[in-house]
């Protein structure tokens, strides 16, 4: 005779959780954590470059192209305010506060997505004209990628808000995607500074 059969009853445990109890959020994280030692090798390997050359940058960036750079590092600044205000309409379960935050924050993002194509046209080298040129693109456009992939999210769950059915766990997803949109932000700001702010950049 077969001994009976045990079984746990978890009924009365929580459907969702946000933070490290949820796998969601360890996901995120060992993501931000590949991409950051990432942008930190691209950087590393700028500064080797940039040793190399006796005059730096072999090419100036025009003084139009700093411009756009600073307004895409004020829109980047600015997007993480309805993100923010996203991410605790989460945690408290207001629908109508995701919504706007995650509309405001979306289309926020598409238009340093816009700025940054223009930054692109009006750059004035290539990514193949020297070894400057390849890290200088490499390490924006990777950061670009970044950008519209994480724009493209927010407007994913977006539609997910509006369209329905919203469960407990979207919220969870909300507020996840937006600590990754904060990592989005934070990673520009030393890039920003590093390629658009070297002194001899500046110079140029």
């Amino acid at each position: 005779m077969s001994p009976p059969r045990r079984t746990l009853d978890v009924s009365h445990l929580p459907t969702f959780a946000f933070g490290h109890r949820d796998p969601l959020w360890w996901g995120v994280t060992g993501l931000m954590a590949i991409e950051s030692t990432a942008f930190v090798l691209m950087l590393a390997s700028y500064f080797y470059i940039r040793g190399n050359y006796a005059h730096f940058p072999p090419t100036a960036l025009p003084f139009y192209v700093k411009v756009v750079a600073a307004v895409i590092t004020g829109v980047m600044l600015l997007s993480a305010v309805p993100i923010h205000y996203a991410n605790r309409a989460a945690l408290k379960g207001r629908l109508r506060g995701m919504r706007w935050g995650l509309a405001l924050g979306s289309l926020l993002g598409f238009v340093v997505v816009a700025l940054r194509i223009v930054e692109f046209l009006w750059i004035g080298f290539r990514w193949d004209t020297h070894a400057y040129g390849s890290i200088f693109w490499f390490i924006v456009g990777m950061h670009t990628v970044h950008t519209l992939s994480g724009s493209l999210e927010d407007l994913l769950l977006l539609g997910v808000l509006f369209k329905g059915p919203v469960e407990e766990k979207h919220l969870v997803d909300v507020h996840t995607n937006g600590r990754y949109w904060f990592f989005v932000v934070a990673s520009w700001l030393p890039i920003y500074v590093i390629l658009y702010l070297d002194p001899a950049v500046l110079a140029s």
